[in-house]
């Protein structure tokens, strides 16, 4: 099987930043890789540990299931079950171990590499060259803040867009992970008042297709299509070329300054991490700024 490392990448990203956010600042997070031989098969084991937070038992045999979330705000339940996911379908295994004044550890198996990768990776020096880096997308992923009074004007503002249209939203997702999609879905669930009509793809030709046929009100493109001629920068670049002038998002785990730069230059309106949060969909749809006071 080989290793697909922009989804490797995902979920040791998506594994991090939960420890960073169940140690709410304290504590530290550990890692070590081992080689192994899993029947023969060379593989390489990577534990991830912190030490400041604790799953019980109970919430041990949910953890990969998917929606399933416990005291994460904004969070959809996606996360873990695509991590599952991704290492499954390398031939791996994921578990996971908590224990009170121990923490919570992550063991996952992968496939060993038959090559070794000899490439350099400039890492930033400390903490604060990291949020220099990341400021600008920080601010326009993350609604610290938003009020309730905040939210209702954006639904508002949401419910008059709509009914000026006559119609309910139209939101394509482009996507090669459809539980992806149905995260975004389940942000709505409940919801009578803000109307989505949504349709997914995953490939960019049918996005185009899909683009030409229908008029959209939102775009949400992930980055990484494997096997794929374009990636997520190309397609939306190509939407742009083809006079495509509604709202577009890139979408993706992954969160490098860099891609956030690439995301504008492509003709993105908005650069978001997974995952998406309601308040995001909302502002997107009605066209407010993620960056405006109180979001």
């Amino acid at each position: 099987c080989a290793i697909e490392e922009s989804k490797i990448l995902r979920v040791l990203v998506n594994i991090l930043d939960n420890a960073r956010q169940a140690m709410s600042g304290k504590g530290r997070i550990e890692i070590s890789t081992r080689d192994v031989s899993v029947e023969g098969k060379a593989m390489v084991e990577l534990t991830i540990l912190n030490s400041n937070s604790y799953i019980t038992p109970e919430d041990l045999e949910l953890i990969f299931e998917p929606f399933f979330t416990k005291n994460k705000k904004g969070g959809t339940g996606l996360g873990l079950a695509i991590c599952q996911k991704i290492i499954e379908a390398h031939g791996g295994k994921i578990s996971c171990a908590s224990a009170p004044n121990v923490g919570t550890s992550f063991l996952l198996s992968v496939p060993a590499l038959s090559e070794r990768d000899d490439s350099v990776e400039v890492w930033p020096l400390n903490s604060q060259m990291i949020y220099k880096e990341f400021e600008s997308m920080l601010l326009g992923s993350n609604p610290v803040g938003m009020t309730d009074q905040v939210m209702q004007q954006r639904k508002q503002n949401g419910l008059a867009r709509m009914s000026k249209k006559g119609r309910p939203f139209n939101v394509m997702i482009i996507d090669d992970e459809h539980i992806y999609a149905e995260g975004i879905k389940a942000l709505i669930k409940g919801e009578t008042e803000i109307r989505i009509d949504f349709a997914y793809v995953d490939n960019p030709s049918d996005a185009f297709v899909q683009a030409e046929s229908a008029e959209f009100d939102l775009i949400i493109c992930d980055i990484d299509f494997p096997g794929a001629d374009l990636n997520g920068f190309e397609i939306v670049a190509r939407l742009r070329q083809s006079n495509v002038n509604t709202t577009i998002c890139i979408h993706s785990n992954r969160v490098l300054p860099a891609d956030y730069r690439r995301a504008m230059e492509a003709g993105a309106d908005a650069y978001l991490p997974k995952p998406m949060t309601y308040p995001h969909l909302i502002g997107l749809l009605v066209g407010d700024r993620l960056t405006d006071a109180g979001a």
